[in-house]
């Protein structure tokens, strides 16, 4: 799978499909977006619409109804046949409770006949939006399974790439590998993948410098005709005794008859590691220069290949359960931090900002509740730490002032339909939450949106 550095960029057109018995509707809908570098195509019946959806890819699909939740059922079931990822924004007779339910049960957006130009641009440009998303995040869900299934690490970045090709150059090579880098930056899944790549057919094994103490602990030196890989994390941790041991052995290695281990050591430092020669039993340090080197880049080297790694995170991290990606904007916040901790840093903002996404797509005000550091980043400057906290959902409050979750999130969404008098796009947009978002709510809390009559000489909001 190859995926450019700036996969992620937002297109500036895109395909749409109306389906719909009004020929009015198309020509509302090609005239409002007329300039906007789309391509509109019509269908007046979903034979039509599945005829022209066959071999070509659709962003969109606004689709009209004339019945209730059980035409739009049937209706978009028939079409995602064809196009599953294409967001579907219905279109019928307004009414708020229809809006409701068909959102409830998939939809992308709902507009309104007449279809209202002024609402129409958005509700398009949001809807492309969601559809290169969804297609993004089925890209990077390919690359975590081809990752997996070739046995190698995943990247596009040029450190990354120059990484690789150093490992390809070192698959046939009989010296011990040397792989050098900071701690959690894959060190030991690049180790793991020589092994599957050279084709051993023994055991993988790893052993501590810190936990040998002595020459028992190493069982592979008696062992005869076993080969797979052995892998030493930090050597210089070794007592100097055992490193003469391990270098006695790997000297008897090139001679033998029998099939024996190839050996991988791992130390933690930089690429201009030079090992010196009084830190070392003599004989192993005339081993680590014959070592055949490869550096693991650091992931702030790696900022092009942060959306494959955090994805690769989280579907490990859900295991069986679905997930629905990253938002655009997370996924280009995550090259702001510094990355200190490197991958298991990463996994662990990963982590809570899954939990606090609640089965939406994982956003940036998920990831600033993950991370301060995040948070401190991208919200404004000078902001005092009470307001940080309060912004990232941990206010200094008693325990006796807390609600429980739902109930403080029906306060806050009874209050802007209130300030909005029920208007649930303006209150979307003041909450900065999707509309879609806002009417699953609306149902889940029973919430009116009923908008208020003026009473007579009442000023105008």
């Amino acid at each position: 799978m190859h995926l450019e550095p700036d996969w992620f960029e937002d297109p500036a057109s895109g395909r749409l499909l109306v389906v719909d018995r009004e020929t009015g509707t198309f020509r509302t809908v090609k005239e409002s977006l007329r300039g906007g570098g789309f391509e509109v195509e019509f269908a007046q019946d979903l034979r039509e619409a599945q005829a022209l959806l066959r071999g070509r890819r659709v962003d969109l699909i606004l689709l009209g109804i004339e019945g209730g939740r059980q035409d739009y059922l049937r209706r978009a079931a028939l079409l995602r046949e064809f196009e599953p990822l294409a967001p579907v924004v219905v279109m019928a007779e307004g009414r708020g409770d229809l809006a409701s339910e068909v959102i409830k049960l998939g939809a992308h957006d709902f507009l309104a006949k007449p279809i209202d130009p002024m609402r129409l641009g958005p509700v398009v440009a949001e809807g492309l939006r969601t559809s290169r998303q969804s297609r993004i995040n089925l890209r990077l869900l390919r690359g975590v399974e081809e990752a997996k299934e070739a046995g190698v690490p995943f990247g596009v970045s040029p450190s990354f790439r120059r990484m690789l090709a150093r490992f390809e150059e070192l698959l046939d090579c009989k010296n011990p590998v040397l792989i050098v880098g900071e701690g959690g930056t894959g060190r030991e899944s690049l180790a793991r993948g020589f092994h599957r790549r050279r084709g051993e057919k023994g055991r993988f094994r790893i052993f501590h410098g810190r936990t040998l103490r002595k020459k028992e602990e190493l069982r592979f030196l008696e062992e005869r005709n076993e080969g797979g890989t052995v892998c030493i994390f930090e050597m210089r941790e070794m007592s100097r005794r055992l490193q003469g041991t391990l270098a006695s052995w790997h000297e008897w290695k090139r001679g033998a008859s029998t099939r024996e281990p190839d050996l991988i050591l791992i130390h933690t430092g930089d690429e201009g590691f030079e090992p010196r020669e009084g830190d070392w039993h003599p004989a192993f340090h005339s081993l680590l220069k014959e070592t055949a080197r490869i550096a693991v880049p650091p992931l702030r080297e790696r900022r092009e290949d942060l959306p494959f790694l955090a994805t690769m995170v989280l579907d490990t991290l859900v295991g069986d359960l679905s997930h629905k990606g990253f938002t655009f904007e997370a996924l280009m916040l995550l090259e702001i931090l510094p990355w200190l901790g490197n991958l298991p840093e990463l996994a662990k903002i990963v982590a809570k900002a899954w939990i606090l996404a609640e089965g939406d797509p994982i956003g940036r005000r998920h990831l600033c509740g993950a991370s301060e550091d995040l948070a401190r980043a991208f919200l404004p400057a000078r902001i005092e730490e009470g307001e940080l906290l309060e912004r990232l959902g941990r206010t200094h409050s008693k325990e006796a002032d807390i609600l429980p979750f739902e109930e403080e999130e029906k306060r806050i969404l009874s209050r802007a339909l209130e300030a909005t008098e029920g208007n649930v796009s303006r209150a979307a947009e003041l909450l900065r939450i999707g509309r879609a978002t806002l009417y699953r709510k609306i149902h889940q809390y029973d919430l009116s949106t009923k908008r208020r009559r003026r009473r007579a000489g009442s000023p105008e909001a």
